[in-house]
């Protein structure tokens, strides 16, 4: 790797030209929290990046001056979703609506940006001399624990029935709605809602009532697992394997399913989220693992309990890679998929590329190059795939790849994705430029895994 062409590019080079035009949009919640998903992410790997030049890679000398830049972008982000918190606790809700936030109708959007906010929350708490006085650490703690209060106790839900149903011990606890005034389920709150739930059970401190609670955390990350095999039992197709967009709790003369733009159709973003959704559940377990974590019932122990007795989180491992599997079947010569996956008839689109290349490049990153596990959480709970199958990954994924970062104007604009504001069309969107840099990240962290996987002894379990 002497030759420069061979070196892991800077990540900043990789997504800083994706930056204005994220920063720039107008955003709804749910487009709030991806964005700071996206900035959060890149925080993450600016962390990881070498502070001197390594054989697989230069160092980036202002690296910790984007890492502080990073930082004041996501307490931005998380400031304002903060300020526009609705009555009822749901955030960054108040755009051009009255109090309670009834221009935005959603239960889950709003805790999109749940785990970005609790993460610069611990930063606030842990350097006293940070970005906010205590008095507005409060005020953050008291609307996060309000957000998670508003979805536990107070979104409605949508009750799985039949006693003989395989995950039987989900009966009692009902799917979160992803609407705020009738029970409906979207492919998106995978995405939204689950990882809200495990990074408060996996915080140390930030929210009060569940600082000291072990049980209540365990439960929480249990219920994390459980939201999303709820999403899947409700909105998978037993025959593609895809998901459905919208399941209605309520009869209408089309069936379960809405009769909405997509409803039961396999809508490519929709599938994106979902995958996208299992992922950053997924990899804030990992996190956890790796240490930068501080939870105190000990995750390894709680997965272990899982395993002998929901198996919960092998469940869902498998529901990603049944999905991802039947989205890669759909996948056109070009690397993009249809505005439906399955039907050929629809709009060429670019981020659902984005969103599944991003997936993979993580799942990759915690494989070696001979397919043993190097992820702490792959080797914990024994996700295991096979040497053939990573490197079918691999090549879908670069092509996802080639062709999503040919999309890019001289703007930095990603262009032929679903766009706003009505995502019936190709077009932009500010969820666009979250999954490109997100695409970037992972797949930036792939490529650095694998360059120090060469030359690091594997870690044990």
């Amino acid at each position: 790797m002497d030759d420069d062409k061979h070196q892991i590019p800077l990540i900043w080079n990789l997504v800083s030209p994706l930056l204005p035009p994220l920063l720039s949009a107008q955003r709804a919640s749910w487009e709030q929290g991806t964005a700071a998903q996206a900035i959060l992410e890149l925080h993450y790997a600016l962390l990881a990046s070498p502070l001197q030049n390594t054989p697989h890679g230069h160092s980036d000398p202002m690296r910790n001056e984007h890492t502080r830049q990073t930082l004041q972008y996501l307490y931005g982000l998380c400031h304002d979703a903060v300020v526009r918190a609705s009555t009822d606790c749901r955030l960054a809700t108040r755009i051009n609506s009255n109090d309670e936030g009834d221009g935005d109708a959603s239960a889950l959007d709003p805790a999109c940006i749940g785990e970005a906010a609790l993460f610069v929350l611990e930063e606030q708490i842990e350097h006293s001399e940070g970005y906010a006085d205590s008095a507005e650490s409060l005020q953050w703690q008291q609307s996060l624990e309000g957000m998670l209060l508003y979805l536990l106790d107070f979104a409605p839900r949508v009750m799985l029935c039949g006693s003989a149903h395989e995950n039987a011990s989900l009966l009692s606890v009902g799917a979160i709605s992803h609407l705020k005034a009738r029970p409906e389920l979207w492919a998106d709150g995978v995405y939204m809602g689950p990882a809200f739930l495990a990074a408060v059970a996996l915080s140390p401190s930030s929210i009060p009532a569940f600082a000291a609670m072990d049980e209540e955390k365990k439960s929480l990350l249990g219920s994390a697992f459980d939201q999303i095999l709820l999403y899947s039992h409700y909105l998978e197709n037993s025959i593609s394997r895809l998901m459905g967009h919208v399941y209605a709790a309520r009869a209408t003369s089309e069936g379960p399913f809405t009769n909405g733009k997509y409803g039961h159709r396999a809508w490519g973003v929709g599938n994106g989220w979902f995958i996208g959704g299992i992922m950053r559940v997924l990899k804030i377990l990992d996190r956890d693992l790796h240490g930068y974590g501080n939870n105190s019932f000990g995750l390894k122990s709680w997965l272990a309990e899982d395993h002998k007795s929901h198996n919960r989180v092998g469940k869902v491992w498998r529901q990603l890679i049944s999905l991802l599997d039947a989205i890669i079947c759909s996948q056109r010569e070009d690397g993009l998929f249809h505005n439906i996956i399955d039907d050929p008839t629809t709009f060429v689109e670019t981020n659902l590329a984005q969103m599944a290349a991003s997936v993979v490049y993580d799942i990759l990153s915690w494989y070696d190059v001979d397919g043993r596990p190097i992820g702490r959480l792959v080797t914990c709970a024994q996700f295991l795939l096979d040497k053939a199958k990573l490197e079918s990954y691999r090549i879908a994924a670069e092509n996802m790849y080639l062709s999503a970062r040919s999309r890019r104007d001289s703007w930095g604009f990603v262009r032929g994705v679903c766009g706003s504001p009505r995502f019936d069309k190709p077009g932009t969107a500010a969820e666009g430029q979250a999954w490109a840099i997100m695409m970037e990240v992972s797949r930036w962290k792939w490529l650095l895994s694998q360059a120090e996987a060469a030359i690091t002894p594997r870690i044990s379990s």
